[in-house]
């Protein structure tokens, strides 16, 4: 269990850099403040009025990395447990297992959470961009585990033998 919980910390991590800085770079690209997709995330208005997502860097921008980081956790955990269940034999058996992740979190964090509970990325983003945002956790999600075992492998079979 305790290697789960590594092996899930290190691929949330992962997953949740690259997520975090492919939707701040489309965010600055779409003509807002970079921070504002973090912000989106918290998915808080501040006393002023402004919509979250339209802020710069506040509070609710460390309160929208740590909730990004959780919901990439819990993911992790799921496709970290779901690789030592059916380990990977093919590249495209991580890739699958990635973009069924990552749909399942775009439909969580999209339709299945109350209105109130979820990101608000379509106030910074429009819906190519988010999608890409979800494509980078299909890509980064499996990765920690799809390395482990591509260098286990390898390991084993350059072994040399006895006899």
């Amino acid at each position: 269990m305790r290697a789960l919980l590594r092996d899930a910390v290190l691929s949330a991590a992962l997953a949740s850099a690259s997520s975090t800085a492919l939707g701040m770079f489309l965010t600055h690209r779409h003509g807002n403040p970079a921070p504002a997709v973090l912000n989106s995330v918290a998915h808080m208005g501040g006393a002023d009025g402004r919509p979250a997502g339209r802020r710069d860097w506040s509070r609710y921008s460390v309160a929208g990395l740590a909730l990004n980081y959780l919901g990439c956790l819990f993911w992790a955990g799921v496709g970290e447990a779901w690789a030592r269940a059916r380990p990977d034999e093919h590249c495209v058996d991580a890739l699958t297992r990635g973009a069924l992740m990552s749909s399942l979190a775009y439909a969580v964090d999209q339709h299945l959470l109350p209105a109130r509970r979820r990101p608000a990325y379509d106030v910074v983003l429009p819906l190519p961009a988010r999608l890409a945002v979800y494509a980078s956790l299909a890509l980064t999600l499996p990765l920690r585990s799809a390395l482990a075992a591509g260098l286990a492998r390898r390991a084993l079979g350059s072994a040399h033998r006895v006899g």
